[in-house]
This record gives structure tokens, C-alpha cells and sequence, in this order.
């Protein structure tokens, strides 16, 4: 997390972002500017999560143990709703602290997509459960959202439901609220998928996962930085508006909105919650900039505390 702020990449390539987590600032960050410059919003929760066997089913009649985490995503997705910030933005994502986000890439993926009609975006077309949402990355419009706060109860009630993962959760809750799926596999590649942990990043996603290391994001970036030109989204014309927080993305071309990425990340201490909304996307952004810098930066970046 400190290294994604020194870098300015990860979720601090965007222009504003708020942060949910049980302790204070206080406690959650290492770094004493980060201390002061991070607003924390709390939230009052148990961030410990038990280890249970998922049920047999046909198909997988001996399961893998998972982390029912659920409960504490709950109380997440509620504060962001409560504090309202997706509100002004088209989308807003969840996103792994591990999950490496290339900004101008997510708005080629979003703006193929449906923003008056509530939806969210299934990310992987493999799963032994057909739970098509995982959660390295989790996509849902502001009607997606905003039905969602609306109606969490119905979900709530589903006691089976809130005791599982938190992406089976979301997915299953999002169904039983009849807000619409849309697979997009050029969302994520996740090396999860297959059983893996090394996670190549030299194809056209917007998010690559898992990048557990500070050798590992350098790696992912150093290969992002390599990538054709056409990859990043250029010849994107965008402007920068107020808004709650001084700044979102407005797109000079029809039919683009406002995005907003919401991310989650695990932490030694406890468990961080962000909402941010995404840079415009031009040469002078986050990772762009790194790779202009050159070696100096990258040196900075793995001796970085």
C-alpha cells in the first residue's frame, strides 16, 4: 500500500478516493504523510473472517475451504453507499489491493456498456461453482448501486447467502435484485483462474491479479510500459470537471460519463475500503509517468518502504 502511494499508481492514480476501514488512519498506515493525508471513514466490524467448506455439490462433490468474508464486504458496500460518492460517477469498481489497474484501459472496457439500465460485469468464464464474478475486481453502473442499496435487505435475509464469499454474495444478491450480468472477459486476468499465482501482464486487460510483492507490481509495471501505444487508450480526448471532491472524469466524446473505481484491500492490520474516481486518462498520468522516469523511479520504487 505504501509503495502504490510513493509510486502514485494502484488506486492513487486516481484523482480522489475515500477510505473505509475499523481502525484510524492511525493505525492503518505506516507512513507518517499517509497518516495525515488519508481521510479514514470507520466502520464497525470484525475484520477476522472464519475458514468453512463450501457445499458439495454434483459437479464438486469434495469443495476447497473459503474465506467467509461476506459480512464484512456488507458493511463496505453500505458505506459507500451511504456516503454517496458513486453517485456522481457511471460506474464504480471494487478492486484487490494485489489486483495491478490500468486506469485508460477500464473506461475502453466501460464504455461499451449500458449506464441507464442497472448492471454489473461478470469477469471470468471459469469457475467450478459458475460464480462468473470474482473478486479481484468487482464492476457494477450507479443504477447497479443504487438498486442495490435500495434492496440489500431482500439479500439479508437470504441467511445462506451472507455466509459465503463475498463475491458469491454480491453475484447471487445482484441476481435476486434483477440487475443485469454482462460478461466481459477483457475486464481481469487472473491468474486464480487456473489454479496459478504467477500472473503474466502483457496482454490488453484492464486488471491484472494476483501481484502480491513490490517485485512483482515493478514486474507488472515495467511490462505495462512496454505495451503498444494503442493499449492505453490514446486518442482518448478527456477534460477534468468538479465535482464532490474537486475532480472526475468527463469525456469530451458522446456518450462517456463519469467513472468511479471502489477498492478494497487487505492489510496486515485490517481491512481498507477505497472509492475513487479515475484520473483522466492522458501522457501525464500515474503509470505513464513512471515509465518516463525510467530506472531511477523503478530503483525508488523497490527500496521504497
Amino acid at each position: 500500500m505504501t509503495l502504490q502511494y510513493k509510486q502514485q499508481s494502484g488506486i492513487f492514480a486516481c484523482d480522489d478516493y475515500a477510505v473505509v476501514s475499523n481502525v484510524s488512519a492511525d493505525d492503518l498506515f505506516p507512513d507518517p504523510e499517509m497518516k495525515r493525508k488519508i481521510k479514514v471513514s470507520i466502520i464497525h466490524v470484525n475484520m477476522w473472517v472464519k475458514m468453512e467448506q463450501m457445499p458439495p455439490t454434483a459437479a464438486v462433490p469434495n469443495p476447497p475451504r473459503h474465506l467467509v468474508n461476506s459480512p464484512i464486504f456488507i458493511k463496505a458496500w453500505q458505506k459507500i453507499a451511504e456516503d454517496q460518492d458513486y453517485s456522481y460517477h457511471d460506474w464504480t469498481l471494487k478492486l484487490d489491493v494485489d489486483a495491478f489497474v490500468v486506469p485508460g484501459r477500464l473506461q475502453q472496457v466501460l464504455r461499451v456498456h449500458p449506464v441507464k439500465k442497472a448492471a454489473y460485469l461478470l469477469n471470468t468464464g471459469v469457475d467450478m461453482y459458475s460464480n462468473f464474478l470474482h473478486g479481484p475486481v468487482e464492476a457494477l453502473n450507479t443504477e447497479a448501486v443504487q438498486r442495490y442499496a435500495a434492496h440489500v435487505q431482500t439479500c439479508l435475509g437470504k441467511t445462506w447467502l451472507w455466509k459465503t464469499g463475498e463475491d458469491v454474495y454480491l453475484n447471487n444478491c445482484l441476481k435476486e435484485l434483477d440487475i443485469h450480468p454482462i460478461r466481459d472477459l477483457t475486464l481481469m486476468n487472473d491468474a486464480y483462474n487456473w489454479g496459478g499465482h504467477y500472473i503474466e501482464c502483457g496482454s490488453a486487460h484492464a486488471v491484472f491479479h494476483p501481484l502480491k510483492t513490490k517485485q512483482d507490481w515493478i514486474r507488472c509495471l515495467r511490462t505495462v510500459c512496454g505495451s503498444p501505444s494503442k493499449l492505453w487508450g490514446h486518442g482518448m480526448t478527456m477534460k477534468l470537471s468538479s465535482n464532490f471532491s474537486d475532480a472526475s472524469i468527463v469525456s469530451n466524446s458522446p456518450g462517456n460519463g463519469f467513472m468511479t473505481a471502489a477498492l478494497i484491500l487487505p492489510l496486515p492490520v485490517a481491512l481498507l475500503f477505497a472509492a475513487a474516481a479515475l484520473r483522466a486518462w492522458k501522457r501525464s498520468t500515474a503509470v505513464p509517468r513512471a515509465c518516463e522516469e525510467g530506472e531511477d523511479s523503478f530503483a525508488t520504487l523497490v527500496t521504497g518502504s
